[in-house]
């Protein structure tokens, strides 16, 4: 499994959102985390694949996916250096992206045209005291993504992420060229390349989806604990290599 965070998913019913989100209210917490970390759970899915398993650790100089085993697969985003390694066991290898500074200089950003609109959430439940919002993301018209998200929830972590979508989205500029003409659509080259994380402006995503098939639904979420250090740090031994190297 690699995890490079697809580039950066069919709504829910309000009925889905009372159920779910009382679950994460009970055992979440939205302590500061400076000291310690955060660690957020989903379920994620894709068009064609079953749910599987998202696991985001949340530390000061580091951010961690896997799937929930602390000895799989996983992508390391050191955030101090802004770089990404994506560790395969398997393989022994690992994925290196790094800074690209020259990112900002690949062409004019296009007029893409961007809306938002907020849509009224009735009967959704507070999510650790605080209220949820649901808004509709769009480019040239066309939905790109919508989401639920927290206001004011875990703020470190919602830094975090943007963070790293941005590092993601340096890349795909620097790297433009490569896709073909026909799927930069408006929605792809804002939520990929130009304007990433949208929804994360807004508050943390508990929920998100779009026409494609993707959705991710948080599950659970610890706001102040104990992280193993040992899970930030990158095998010996491994070999490494860049994108097209």
């Amino acid at each position: 499994m690699r995890f490079l965070g697809k580039p950066l998913v069919i709504a829910l019913s309000v009925v889905l959102l009372a159920v779910l989100i009382p679950g994460i209210s009970q055992s979440g917490s939205s302590q500061d985390a400076s000291a310690n970390g955060i660690i957020l759970s989903y379920d994620e899915q894709e068009a064609g694949v079953d749910a599987y398993p998202l696991r985001i650790l949340v530390v000061p100089g580091y951010l961690r996916m896997d799937d929930g085993d602390d000895h799989g697969d996983f992508m390391l985003f050191d955030r101090v250096r802004r770089t990404i390694y994506s560790v395969n066991h398997e393989d022994r290898d690992i994925l290196v992206i790094g800074h690209n500074a020259a990112a900002d200089e690949q062409g004019v950003q296009p007029d893409l045209n961007l809306g938002v609109e907020k849509i009224k959430a009735v009967n959704v439940p507070p999510v650790d005291g605080k209220k949820p919002d649901i808004y509709r993301f769009t480019a040239a018209g066309e939905v790109c993504i919508e989401a639920v998200v927290v206001p004011g929830l875990l703020p470190a972590a919602v830094q975090a992420l943007g963070e790293y979508g941005r590092l993601l989205a340096e890349h795909q500029r620097s790297t433009l060229e490569n896709t073909p003409v026909e799927f930069r659509t408006p929605c792809y080259l804002s939520r990929y390349v130009y304007m990433p994380g949208r929804q994360l402006l807004k508050g943390l995503p508990i929920q998100e989806w779009d026409n494609s098939g993707y959705r991710r639904t948080l599950i659970d979420f610890q706001g102040s604990v104990l992280i193993d250090p040992a899970l930030f740090e990158l095998p010996a031994g491994y070999s490494r290599y860049t994108p097209g190297g």
